[in-house]
């Protein structure tokens, strides 16, 4: 229950006017030497963090919660996966400028305890250039896309819910997909454009077979289909491999990476295009191999379904655990793909928690 203390002080700024109701958030885990405009930083509250308590919130629910800059004056977009009053919740927060020595507040206890602000459910917080964001943290058939295109997605075939690298996952391990309606907002067009999930591989690996990761194509004989598909390539004797098509109606482009990642282990998978340039492999945000796309000029825009873990053929299920798949039109820095990893895999070392 709300002390007269945070009742008192409701609406005042600078936040956390109470102790025990203000975290101070650093992330000592970004080393990199560029700044990050508008990165989605995952921050995991909860009583792993020393002195935080839950009775400290006006709301059950996480409504009065507020993310601010060093400053204080700054409100930062955010959006809660999760919302644990009794264990670990997942808050995604638009961090304005990542850099070295980077400081952002987390306050309670003085703002509206009956609902949350609109940025956390208007897809602000992913408004940086992408186009579709699915945590796969919901039970049930339907997964929603974080950002404000709304792409739901659908379970096709069994979908188990299971537990992820983040929070919750998919487990398409007996052949499910998950399937969304065409949209303009998921065609790539003539842009740019980075494709990433955090995903497990099974543990015995599945030589032989394509597994689809993101694909919007039409796979089929016949004239040529504009789209894109990303998976990974099997090689009976060889290294499984993040693979790219692109087809811009005039031809196609394929290119591969270089890492096996059929390993059993977590590992956020990336390709990032530039379409006047090289299409880029990461794995774990390391480098992997890359290749021209640039005689690729044409748009990749078709009036086909999104399926995430799998193809419109049902042979190229992913059979594998999903987390956090996203599609931007933008190309994103190296470093934006390494600190994506290190905020989902290394959050512990990546972010700081300090009550005031």
């Amino acid at each position: 229950m709300a002390s007269i203390c945070q009742i008192q002080t409701y609406g005042s700024l600078p936040p956390g006017q109470c102790p025990g109701t203000r975290i101070k958030i650093s992330f000592p885990g970004y080393t990199k030497l560029s700044t990050l405009k508008n990165f989605p930083a995952l921050i995991i509250l909860g009583p792993h963090i020393e002195g935080f308590s839950y009775s400290s919130f006006r709301s059950i629910k996480g409504f009065d919660l507020r993310f601010y800059d060093i400053t204080g004056r700054q409100e930062l977009n955010y959006e809660t996966e999760k919302w644990d009053s009794k264990g670990r919740s997942y808050v995604w927060v638009q961090v304005p400028a990542l850099r070295r020595g980077t400081v952002i507040w987390a306050s309670w206890g003085t703002a509206d305890p009956e609902r949350s602000p609109a940025y956390t459910r208007n897809g602000a917080t992913w408004d940086n250039g992408f186009r579709g964001v699915w945590h796969h943290s919901e039970n049930g058939a339907s997964r929603y896309d974080s950002t404000r295109n709304r792409n739901t997605a659908s379970a096709n075939g069994t979908v188990a819910k299971t537990t992820g690298g983040s929070d919750g996952a998919d487990d398409l391990g007996t052949g499910g997909r998950l399937q969304a309606a065409d949209s303009r907002s998921l065609d790539i067009g003539a842009a740019d454009f980075t494709l990433s999930v955090f995903a497990k591989t099974p543990p015995t690996g599945r030589r032989g077979a394509d597994r689809a990761i993101i694909s919007k194509r039409h796979n089929g004989a016949g004239s040529r289909h504009p789209g894109y598909f990303f998976f990974i390539q099997a090689n009976d004797s060889a290294a499984d491999v993040l693979r790219l098509v692109i087809d811009d109606g005039s031809d196609a482009t394929g290119l591969s990476g270089t890492a096996d990642v059929d390993d059993g282990r977590w590992h956020l998978l990336s390709v990032v295009g530039n379409r006047n340039g090289n299409a880029q492999f990461y794995v774990d945000g390391v480098a992997s191999g890359s290749g021209s796309i640039a005689s690729r000029q044409k748009s990749l825009a078709n009036m086909q379904r999104l399926y995430i873990g799998g193809d419109n053929r049902a042979d190229q299920s992913y059979r594998g655990v999903l987390d956090e798949t996203r599609i931007s039109t933008v190309a994103r820095s190296a470093d934006w793909i390494w600190a994506t990893f290190q905020t989902m895999a290394h959050n512990a070392k990546f972010a700081a928690y300090q009550m005031q």
